[in-house]
């Protein structure tokens, strides 16, 4: 199988030495086209793809995960005025993706995580976000109503990523990508 994942991280305060938001894209495990952001500042290499591909890629790639940034941003922002947490630091994870499968068919992933721990997950089969771990119920309904739109989030996991992993798996055929 082959897999296309990107795993996001915002900090709820800058940190010297840090980036304030971190990408890391990964095809089949290799990680390609990074991205990290420390308050204006964007550094973005593009290691894996060749020239003639890099512009198109990364240009579409980067406003996506320009749009992701500022929803984790906002999520995280809006958690810690929440949970009256404002002046410490704060991390918050996703990571989503999906997997080619051997026969074809696709499986998309997408987690949510708070602090180091994993506190949503999204089920692409009833299209429904659940709780990990022990939670009161209104913990429940705070995170619930905070995640991703199930709508948006079933978009991405059936039809973007799997295009997405279809064009870089045809790069990676027509000699593209650097392996």
């Amino acid at each position: 199988p082959h897999t296309l994942r990107y795993d996001l991280m915002a900090l709820s305060l800058e940190v010297p030495g840090l980036p304030q938001f971190l990408t890391l894209r990964y095809f089949d495990d290799e990680p390609f086209l990074p991205y990290k952001k420390n308050s204006s500042i964007t550094d973005s290499q593009e290691p894996r793809i060749k020239d003639h591909l890099r512009a198109e890629t990364w240009g579409r790639e980067t406003d996506d995960l320009q749009e992701e940034e500022e929803q984790l941003k906002g999520m995280l922002a809006e958690i810690t005025a929440q949970n009256g947490q404002n002046t410490d630091l704060h991390i918050l994870q996703a990571t989503f993706g999906c997997e080619l499968q051997r026969n074809g068919s696709t499986r998309g992933f997408w987690k949510l995580g708070y602090d180091g721990q994993n506190f949503l997950t999204f089920d692409q089969k009833t299209l429904t976000w659940t709780v990990d771990g022990p939670s009161t119920q209104k913990n429940k309904t705070f995170w619930k109503t905070r995640a991703p739109r199930a709508d948006l989030v079933k978009t991405f996991l059936d039809d973007i990523c799997p295009a997405q992993l279809q064009r870089y798996l045809a790069s990676l055929r027509n000699g593209l990508l650097n392996t």
